[in-house]
């Protein structure tokens, strides 16, 4: 497809790393307001909104409906940034668990992790065949960023819905993840399209 980005103003996006969630979990939520996208994960998930989804305690409580609290809880932020009125996104990754994208205005949306085999790893020998969403364990080299920037490569400059972006980071890290080093192996957006298009030929062969 033909980029269609129609955005008046620099999109801004947020990974939160460590040095970022030292800051107070009250001020970081306010910030999500001058903010298009923020990336978490498991333990970010948990800093920031008190959602500790391995804790079975709370399975009662904000666990089996975190998308939804997190939704009211996005609702209520005031959204600064110019003429964006459908405020910020959060794309949460949960490892094996695939990965969520949510927003106050569109909702949740859900994507299934990939199964691959990983050939560049940190504290971890290789190649493994593991289901994986692709931002987290932080050991899959590269594929954090591959799939931080196909997402907003998605959104951004193909105008994609959140789940068609959520489907084309994963192939993008699934396929990074394929290659050894940081900076080698990330694919072109043809390359992804191709991807998803073998996969619907073999599912109507199969």
């Amino acid at each position: 497809p033909t980029p269609t980005t129609t955005t008046r103003f620099p999109s801004v996006s947020l990974d939160l790393g460590a040095t970022i969630l030292a800051a107070d979990p009250n001020e970081l939520r306010e910030a999500f307001g001058q903010l298009d996208y923020v990336f978490l994960n498991e333990y970010s998930l948990k800093v920031v909104y008190g959602i500790n989804l391995e804790d079975s305690s709370t399975s009662t409580t904000k666990t089996t409906t975190w998308p939804s609290y997190l939704i009211e809880k996005l609702a209520g932020i005031e959204h600064n940034n110019g003429t964006r009125e459908s405020g910020v996104t959060l794309v949460v990754t949960l490892g094996t668990n695939g990965a969520y994208a949510i927003s106050a205005a569109r909702g949740s949306f859900f994507q299934p992790s990939e199964n691959v085999e990983v050939v560049d790893t940190t504290g971890m020998s290789s190649p493994h065949s593991v289901s994986m969403s692709s931002l987290t364990p932080f050991y899959f080299t590269g594929a954090g960023d591959a799939f931080a920037a196909a997402f907003l490569t998605m959104k951004l400059l193909y105008q994609m819905e959140d789940s068609e972006a959520l489907s084309r980071a994963h192939v993008a890290a699934a396929t990074k993840i394929k290659t050894k080093g940081g900076t080698n192996g990330h694919p072109s957006h043809n390359d992804i399209e191709r991807t998803l298009s073998l996969r619907k030929q073999d599912k109507h062969i199969s």
